[in-house]
């Protein structure tokens, strides 16, 4: 006899099994429940099927995608390899995300399961953390910050993470409370990770900068978008409060640096083997590109080496404010060792 499943329409459907319906799951009358949509028939990618899950082991707490707790039973789907987003009730008409995506995002690093991203989803900042070896990734969809707050994607303690395809739009401009870090604000924060990439996203309207990566090793930003970011950088490699941290591998290839915040590629601390090439930088305040030390004297592990510079364009460069010496297309003040020649 051929598999027999119990057909529901929506989650909230599956979640009101009878008395009788589970029943019918435990003594095998039905192998599992086929469920065709979320908020309401077809709006996921494709039905999928959860099935009773044993009391021993404890597959965990209900997580609006993954286990659903029905009565005092609970129902499973193991994904495999990826999950759509619309799986844990993220949609495109609901105005905070937030608690599916985290949910989801949990689950995707304890299972090392990628995450797609049909549409573009409202939510206020997420945290991905130890994650390892998992791709974030979408045709023409990605996030957006509906309301002002601290980092909106905060990545830590990871690696071997991948961005693609994805909008990354911040909530734009907001009034940054007094004594606030510089590490705050910001659309993407990633510290303490190494091989992170972003390949063909958007970065945009940012409070303050684009992506600040900190404490990182590894870092490459390829085929991208900044534009619109409301102040900073639009990208930022190694900026630490320490002396100590140095940031070794940073990759900017193909991108574009658009709009009138200071800078568009900001490099700070100490480090190894950078190559920015192939990116148009324009419309800056400060500098396109920048090499910066923090403090007065210039400690020896701040110093930049080892880096490649070449077939950029970098245009339209304003002085900004203040007396320090600004206007510049590049400003190599920690580089020690400049292994190509620079091409404007």
């Amino acid at each position: 006899m051929a598999n027999q499943f119990l057909v529901k329409n929506t989650m909230a459907d599956m979640r009101a099994l009878s008395a009788s319906e589970i029943t019918a799951l435990q003594n095998g009358t039905y192998n599992g429940v086929e469920l065709l949509g979320y908020y309401e028939k077809g709006d996921t990618a494709a039905p999928i099927i959860y099935y009773l899950a044993p009391v021993s082991p404890d597959p965990g707490a209900d997580d609006g995608g993954r286990v659903i707790a029905v009565q005092s039973n609970k129902l499973i789907h193991e994904f495999v390899d990826q999950i759509d987003v619309r799986y844990f009730g993220v949609s495109t008409t609901i105005t905070d995300n937030t608690v599916q995506l985290q949910k989801l995002v949990n689950v995707a690093i304890i299972k090392g399961l990628n995450v797609y991203f049909d549409g573009f989803y409202a939510i206020k900042n997420i945290q991905i953390d130890q994650a390892n070896n998992i791709k974030f990734y979408s045709n023409n969809g990605g996030l957006y910050q509906y309301v002002a707050g601290r980092n909106f994607i905060n990545l830590t303690n990871s690696s071997k993470v991948a961005f693609e395809g994805l909008k990354l739009k911040g909530v734009g401009q907001f009034e940054i409370p007094q004594g606030e870090s510089g590490t705050y604000y910001h659309n993407v924060y990633i510290s303490d990770c190494s091989e992170i990439s972003f390949d063909r996203c958007e970065v945009f309207n940012a409070t303050r900068g684009g992506i600040l990566s900190i404490r990182t090793n590894y870092l490459s930003v390829d085929n991208c978008r900044f534009y619109q970011n409301r102040s900073m950088f639009d990208l930022s490699f190694g900026y630490s409060i320490t002396t100590t941290a140095r940031s070794i591998g940073f990759t900017c290839t193909n991108s574009s640096f658009i709009g009138s915040n200071s800078y568009g590629i900001h490099c700070m601390g100490g480090g190894s083997n950078y190559i920015i090439t192939g990116n148009r930088i324009s419309d800056k305040n400060e500098y396109g590109i920048v090499f910066y030390h923090l403090g007065t004297d210039l400690d020896p592990l701040q110093v930049i080496d080892d880096i490649v510079i070449s077939n950029n364009i970098v245009e339209n460069i304003s002085d900004g404010t203040g007396t320090d010496a600004k206007g510049m297309g590049i400003y190599l003040q920690t580089v020690e060792r400049l292994l190509s020649a620079i091409i404007l």
